[in-house]
């Protein structure tokens, strides 16, 4: 069972499950980028320099296939009325070959403002029954991962259970700085927003499972006999 503050998405085997801030992090064990019973990313954080006491505004759900989660920065002052500088916007969407991440950040003042703005991504390729949060009968088994660069982003590229080799690759063309340690990547920028305006980034994941597209069910039936039964049915109800 996932926390009631989670929120699931998925879509032709692939799943995203945030928590209450929109992020997927491993303080809530549950959440993750999953596709084919894999958890391949056990971290995708965002994050502004300088608050922490951000306030959730609101949560919303598009078509299944993605979710937002809206954050406000701390008041200003302690009194009644008090504006909020920031508004933090992140949306996680499951696209044809992986996920979109899209960062939205509002300044709320009249006056120019400036942060750090960062998204960090974690690896993970275990098999859903390795994650404890979903009483898993297999011990978690902590796999290496190596991290390429790429001139557009990362690559995580891992094995899984069966020795399977298989990549993550995480690529944007927003103006982004890449820094690396051994187990995660992190995409950062300093951006001045201009006062009562938005700037946002976007980047891509493409997971392993390649490029797929939803099939769209046809609901119109052309079946004679059924229209004979629906047809029955109305003159028994107009001869009541």
């Amino acid at each position: 069972m996932l926390p009631d503050d989670c929120a699931l998405v998925m879509d032709s085997g692939r799943q995203i499950v945030v928590d209450a801030r929109g992020d997927v992090t491993p303080a809530t064990p549950e959440t993750g980028v999953y596709e084919s019973d894999h958890r391949y990313l056990s971290a995708l954080e965002i994050d502004l320099d300088g608050p922490d006491d951000w306030h959730v505004l609101g949560r919303e759900s598009s078509d299944r296939r993605g979710v937002t989660t809206t954050l406000a920065s701390p008041t200003v002052g302690t009194g009644r009325g008090e504006g909020r500088p920031w508004m933090l916007g992140k949306h996680l969407e499951i696209t044809e070959s992986g996920c979109l991440v899209r960062v939205r950040l509002t300044n709320n003042t009249r006056l120019a403002r400036e942060a750090t703005l960062s998204v960090s991504f974690a690896p993970d390729f275990g098999h859903i029954f390795e994650i404890p949060a979903f009483f898993s009968p297999r011990e978690h088994q902590v796999r290496p991962v190596e991290i390429e660069r790429r001139t557009s982003g990362v690559a995580f590229v891992g094995t899984l259970a069966d020795d399977t080799e298989r990549r993550v690759e995480v690529t944007t063309d927003s103006d982004l700085e890449t820094s690396v340690s051994d187990d995660s990547a992190t995409f950062s920028a300093d951006v001045t927003v201009p006062p009562a305006s938005t700037r946002s980034i976007e980047l891509e994941l493409e997971l392993p499972g390649g490029r797929r597209n939803t099939p769209d069910i046809e609901t119109d039936i052309d079946c004679p006999r059924y229209d004979r039964l629906v047809g029955r049915a109305a003159r028994k109800r107009s001869n009541r």
